[in-house]
């Protein structure tokens, strides 16, 4: 009996996590974001898709994290706030969701509980600077990301900045990723055509 309402209490946490990203969603409630959301922070604007093509954009590890960055299509996803489910649609001009993974490069463990910014500049330019949602999805799993706008063809100088995961620790990890990183690296974008 407890094996059984064990096994239908995690397949329904299953479902519900995987509808937070990567799946789409029919109902009608309002977006979270707005275009003039996006055009607060410097995005440009062009209606180019890449499906549900992932494309790695760049990869750097530091104390014993593995931090890549990641980009599909735009995609809608869902928040769950104060008990509401807010829905979150892709502005017009969204050309990319842009997801951060976090590794345990030694055991290979998706790292949680973090806060993850990235700023994208070019020629000293700001061109994005936002904080990305911890996110769940099928296809590539814990991650952070945030539907963008970015431009055609650009090389960026990133920034990504990752807060230490505020979760309980065992021994082990009593020292491990317990101040935040800001990591620094190029990344090139080519928006598909």
């Amino acid at each position: 009996m407890h094996r059984r309402v064990a096994a239908l209490l995690g397949a329904a946490l299953l479902a519900i996590g995987s509808a937070a990203c990567g799946a789409s969603s029919d109902d009608d409630a309002p977006a979270a974001t707005t275009a003039a959301d996006h055009a607060a922070i410097g995005h440009g604007d062009g209606p180019m898709q890449m499906g549900g093509e992932m494309r790695p954009l760049a990869s750097t590890v530091q104390d014993g994290m593995r931090v890549e960055v990641v980009a599909m299509g735009p995609e809608p996803f869902t928040v769950e706030e104060g008990g509401r489910t807010i829905a979150h649609r892709p502005a017009p001009g969204d050309n990319a969701h842009l997801m951060v993974t976090l590794t345990d490069v030694e055991t290979g463990d998706r790292i949680p509980y973090s806060s993850v910014q990235i700023a994208l500049s070019q020629d000293g330019r700001r061109m994005l600077d936002t904080r990305l949602w911890p996110m769940l999805a099928q296809s590539v799993g814990m991650h952070y990301g945030e539907n963008v706008a970015l431009p055609p063809r650009a090389r960026f100088d990133a920034v990504v900045t990752v807060g230490a995961p505020e979760v309980a620790r065992h021994r082990e990890l009593a020292d491990r990723w317990t101040r935040p990183v800001k990591l620094s690296f190029p990344l090139d974008w080519t928006a598909p055509r």
